[in-house]
């Protein structure tokens, strides 16, 4: 795959995340992974496939965060999601559409049996275990995995506690070794949070990219010489920084094209249920996306000579899924339109570093996703910023037990690895963003006070040297993702 000299090179990144759940315990959560298997990732799964079929040159960058990797490897979920599915089945051949000639009814029922019908086919096809399928399409070169932080910890908010990044980083490794046999070249900060100095903790787990926001460059210390058509390597580190391209993100995520418009308008709502019209409004939506990047190609083509310039596009896997079947086939068609056009490929960031070298050495500036030149605002707000001295007093109380009993054995190491789960849990960073956004606040609170409380039985526990070992079974029955990764050393 030969990058130089190109017109344009597009790298797409598709981002999925869920939080952890509790089988069996956390009834709505399993409904959003429920939800986002059928309507997300295996339509995904069935339009890359189709383009690998037909001999489609692409590569994808693709990003599962840790704990929906560990959800997807569930067994007990996967046994949960194939009766889901065929409950659901039964339900929709149990309510057929209203007689008296609604066509729209009838059209509606189909497509929805339909979507279904196909779900379950390909869940039966891959043994109940989707992430096998990803690791597929990684083997015949179509993939490329890129690891996050284990429990999507918004990094720029602990940077004065590096000791509690440490397992973020620790376990998403593990795990990406483990699952893939290759340790991760690729790192996607969560929410592109970025803050002067993490290209160091990166550094010491051999991280050569990133991810982060366009105005991380934008805003340097110097003007990027290609603006955000190239890659930069961050100044005094081996770590390369690649940006989100604002114009082609933004035509998904701010509803500018007509399909994200059809899902938030009623007066279209007929259509999404029509799959004829739904794969002639993506073909022309797709035409129109690919038709725009290759402008955009073409225009810094002009600018940067021989130099190849570099689209990085995201899209989120889950905001995708909303637009139902239409997600995965406008994704299909837009790989399928710039695979056609002249001297212009889809690879991935490593492609690129693999080809580009002497990059410019620039200090980035501190960033994050968000609303347009974000500094971190949706995690740093008067409707959650009274959570942070309370995760900052919690993750100081690890560091001391860790450090305090760091050749803990037996019972008292699990109890230690059990605190230490129970403060990355609280740092994810989906539960401020529920509180700034007031979605799911009452789910937010809940989960917040669950981990605090866990949290400080266990480590009364410790500190008196009274271990209750039914409760410690009972919370550990609950939460036993990451058993084989987490180490509460991490926290010294």
């Amino acid at each position: 795959m030969t990058l130089n000299n190109k017109t344009g090179v597009f790298n797409l990144v598709l981002y999925g995340h869920l939080p952890y759940l509790r089988p069996g315990y956390d009834t709505a959560k399993e409904s959003w992974l429920f939800e986002a298997l059928t309507s997300s990732y295996l339509p995904l799964i069935r339009a890359l496939k189709r383009l690998a079929w037909d001999n489609v040159p692409f590569s994808l960058s693709l990003v599962l965060s840790p704990t929906l990797i560990s959800l997807l490897n569930n067994h007990e979920l996967q046994e949960k999601y194939h009766q889901y599915l065929k409950e659901s089945l039964l339900l929709t051949e149990g309510n057929p559409a209203p007689a008296g000639g609604d066509s729209w009814g009838q059209s509606r029922a189909n497509f929805h049996y339909n979507h279904l019908n196909e779900a379950l086919k390909q869940f039966k096809l891959c043994n109940g275990n989707i992430f096998n399928e990803f690791i597929a399409l990684r083997n015949s070169g179509h993939l490329e995995f890129v690891a996050s932080a284990a429990t999507t910890a918004f990094m720029p908010l602990f940077q004065f506690h590096e000791y509690a990044l440490r397992p973020q980083l620790d376990i998403a490794v593990k795990q990406h070794e483990q699952l893939l046999g290759e340790k991760p070249q690729g790192f996607w900060l969560p929410h592109c949070g970025y803050y002067n100095g993490l290209e160091k903790l990166l550094e010491e787990y051999d991280i050569k990219y990133f991810y982060t926001a366009s105005h991380a460059l934008l805003y340097a210390n110097e003007a990027p010489l290609s603006g955000t058509y190239r890659p930069v390597m961050v100044k005094g580190s081996n770590v390369a920084a690649f940006s989100r391209d604002r114009a082609s993100t933004n035509e998904i995520w701010k509803n500018e094209s007509k399909l994200a418009y059809l899902k938030y308008n009623n007066e279209n709502e007929q259509l999404l249920d029509d799959t004829e019209k739904v794969l002639a409004l993506v073909k022309e939506q797709a035409t129109i996306f690919s038709q725009r990047r290759l402008n955009q190609f073409k225009a810094a083509k002009a600018l940067m000579g021989s130099k190849s310039p570099l689209i990085t596009t995201v899209l989120d896997l889950e905001f995708l899924g909303q637009w139902g079947a239409a997600g995965s086939y406008f994704l299909e068609e837009v790989v399928l339109a710039l695979a056609k056009a002249d001297d212009i490929i889809c690879a991935t960031a490593k492609n690129y570093l693999q080809q580009f070298h002497n990059l410019q050495q620039l200090e980035i500036t501190s960033s994050s996703w968000g609303e347009e030149d974000s500094y971190n605002q949706f995690w740093l707000d008067k409707k959650n910023a009274w959570l942070l001295p309370h995760l900052y007093k919690m993750i100081e109380r690890m560091h001391d037990i860790a450090a305090r009993f760091s050749d803990a054995t037996s019972i008292k190491k699990h109890m230690l690895n059990q605190a230490a789960r129970e403060v990355l849990l609280a740092m994810n960073s989906d539960l401020p963003l529920m509180l700034k956004a007031q979605v799911n606040e009452e789910l937010a609170m809940e989960e917040l006070s669950r981990h605090f409380d866990n949290f400080y039985q266990i480590y009364k526990s410790i500190c008196s040297n009274k271990i209750n070992i039914d409760w410690l079974a009972n919370d550990n029955k609950e939460y036993n993702f990451f058993d084989e990764f987490i180490d509460y050393r991490r926290f010294i």
